[in-house]
């Protein structure tokens, strides 16, 4: 799916090494793929998950067997707005308000939202994908490499191809495919619904052949002699 490449240089080309492995391993590849991007998920999604969330949260507040007047996710947003300068030094709570704004899974914003995630990210999506270019599995890079919170943007990762099965439910598995400047980077193996063993199996021959995966280290920085500026007493 090369739609979800492109977004660091050093990913792409660590991808072109992968994509040979498989080939070495015997695959059959088709490129230049197009799958549903996720701009056109997204909006969908981000209604879906807010509206899940408070759902989710609210039953399982409920029915914890611990005395507390945090109760639901009305109480977290209170607490938090009470002790902000402790809890919200850096980042607000913007996506629990918009959780809280949501009116529940039967409102039919939510309904529709879901039903669209499902069009566009199965039938739409990977279905469509694999059925016109007679696919067994879709690949690409699972995200770019580990990167920093930033205190001030937050999350700036570059991009990634996990949403597609995410929303969909379908079966997906990453496996190291190799580094960008020693940091790790993955492949991510996915397709339709019920391909679970499929796609296990697919991953485990790569993986098994590729060998790319470098057990972590650790590295220690030199300290300073104390004749250097730069040396801490």
């Amino acid at each position: 799916a090369r739609n979800y490449c492109g977004y660091h240089p050093g990913v792409d080309g660590v991808f072109a090494d992968a994509v040979n492995d498989l080939l070495a391993c015997g695959a059959v590849i088709v490129d230049d793929l197009d799958l549903t991007p996720m701009t056109d998920i997204r909006p969908s999604e981000t209604i879906v998950m807010a509206t899940e969330f408070k759902a989710g949260l609210n039953k399982y507040l409920s029915k914890r067997q611990v005395a507390s007047c945090v109760k639901s996710l009305a109480d977290i947003i209170e607490f938090n707005s009470a002790n902000a300068d402790t809890v919200l030094p850096w980042f607000q709570q913007e996506l629990l308000e918009m959780a809280q704004d949501t009116t529940g899974l039967d409102d039919s914003l939510y309904v529709e939202a879901l039903a669209k995630c499902q069009t566009l990210s199965r039938k739409g999506g990977i279905d469509r994908l694999m059925s016109e270019h007679r696919l067994d599995a879709i690949v690409a890079p699972t995200t770019c490499t580990p990167w920093l919170i930033d205190w001030v943007n937050g999350d700036n990762r570059s991009g990634g191809s996990a949403g597609p099965a995410a929303v969909s439910s379908y079966p997906s598995v990453t496996v190291p495919m190799g580094y960008v400047q020693g940091l790790p980077v993955g492949i991510s193996i996915f397709a339709s619904q019920w391909c679970d063993a499929l796609v296990l199996s697919y991953a485990h021959t790569y993986e098994q052949y590729s060998r790319r995966r470098r057990a972590p280290g650790f590295f220690r920085k030199p300290l300073a002699s104390k004749s250097d500026p730069r040396h801490i007493c």
